[in-house]
Order: C-alpha cells, then structure tokens, then sequence
C-alpha cells in the first residue's frame, strides 16, 4: 500500500484514477516486490483483491487530506 500511495498522492488529481490505471499500477507494483506472484489477472476491477485496495487506497487519501487540512 505504501507504493500505491505514493504513486496516487504523485497525480495532479488522484481522485480521477480509473480503474484501468489503478490496475496496471497494482500490477506493475505486485511484480515488483512479489516475483512469484500466482495470477495477475487476480487484480481487476470487481475481484476482492481489487476492492480491498480501492477501498484502503481511498480511505488513506481522505484521511490524509483531511489530516493536511486540520494541519494548515
């Protein structure tokens, strides 16, 4: 999730992300750090897999736009 993160908070606007591009980074991230990964077509749009880190991936830029507001 820290890589995922990372990446969306880098975008102009994250909460644009389609989940085309949500999947290819997914993907290109899993393959980086988990070489012996089983089957990539496991991350997709509708999978448990894919919803889970949607809704991490969400709640942890709400909570840090809300935490940087709080901040200001």
């Amino acid at each position: 999730m820290p890589a995922l993160l990372v990446w969306a908070g880098s975008l102009a606007d994250p909460w644009t992300i389609s989940d085309d591009e949500l999947m290819q980074s997914l993907r290109i991230i899993i393959l980086t750090i988990a070489l012996d990964f089983g089957d990539l077509n496991d991350i997709r749009p509708g999978t448990a897999t894919f919803n889970i880190v949607l809704f991490t991936l969400f709640t942890l830029l709400l909570d840090s736009r809300f935490l940087g507001q709080a901040c200001q």
